[in-house]
């Protein structure tokens, strides 16, 4: 009856444990919140060691940016001082033989105009030491200007 009576009050807390996360997950988390911070800044440099050469951003729009593209609409938004921040809210991670998916989320605020969220699929791959980010696809957002 005890084992029960602990099982019982046990198992609910139990359910709510985060998962456990790997050295690799931890890694390829902190790079993305790395880049979201590099965009947010105007971090020219760091984004292109960051962005592989051929590198897409997919807007929720459908539209599509190469790496030229997203870097110039990065740097303008710098110059204007258009984000304050960008924070990733929440990331799921697959993690392969040097190819990482994110599924995750990213709030947007910018100045003078109404903070937007995003979620979205990336594409990550690893040469050597380094992870590179090869694509970037808006697979939802509540963005309305």
């Amino acid at each position: 009856m005890r084992i029960f009576l602990t099982l019982f009050l046990v198992l609910p807390f139990l359910s709510h444990a985060q998962p456990m996360v790997s050295k690799g997950e931890k890694e390829i988390m902190a790079f993305e919140v790395a880049i979201e911070n590099a965009v947010a800044n105007g971090d020219i440099d760091f984004l292109e060691k960051a962005y592989a050469k051929n590198f897409v951003f997919t807007h929720g729009s459908g539209d599509a940016q190469n790496k030229e593209q997203w870097l110039n609409d990065v740097k303008k938004a710098s110059e204007e001082g258009t984000y304050i921040s960008r924070v990733v809210n929440s990331q799921n991670v697959t993690l392969g033989n040097g190819i990482a998916i994110i599924k995750g989320k990213t709030t947007v605020t910018r100045k003078n105009k109404n903070p937007f969220w995003i979620q979205y699929t990336r594409i990550y791959k690893k040469d050597s030491n380094d992870w590179q980010l090869l694509s970037h696809l808006t697979t939802n957002h509540n963005y309305t200007d």
